[in-house]
């Protein structure tokens, strides 16, 4: 089964929006498209944006420069807000 990128854009995940539910997602280094922001692997079947493409250590993205040809870069959030839908937690 493979999937496919997608991406929240960096603002987004910095400010919640009231209503909804998110997953926050501290101290981590970020896979980052410069226009389009934090990156995440998503399979058929995730309601929302899927496996965040993010790590405690910046040592495990030492050798990814892009992601399926999108250009990436490594960048360090203390705080990262993701909108998750409880349909993918059933």
């Amino acid at each position: 089964m493979k999937g496919e990128y997608k991406f929240l854009p960096k603002e987004k995940a910095l400010t919640p929006t009231k209503g909804g539910f998110y997953r926050l997602i501290t101290d981590n280094y970020w896979l980052v498209h410069p226009d389009k922001g934090l990156a995440f692997y998503w399979m058929k079947g995730d309601k929302q944006f899927g496996s965040p493409q993010c790590h405690t250590q910046k040592i495990f993205f030492h050798h990814i420069e892009n992601l399926s040809g999108e250009k990436v870069e490594v960048e360090f959030l203390p705080a990262a807000w993701v909108p998750i839908s409880l349909d993918d937690f059933r």
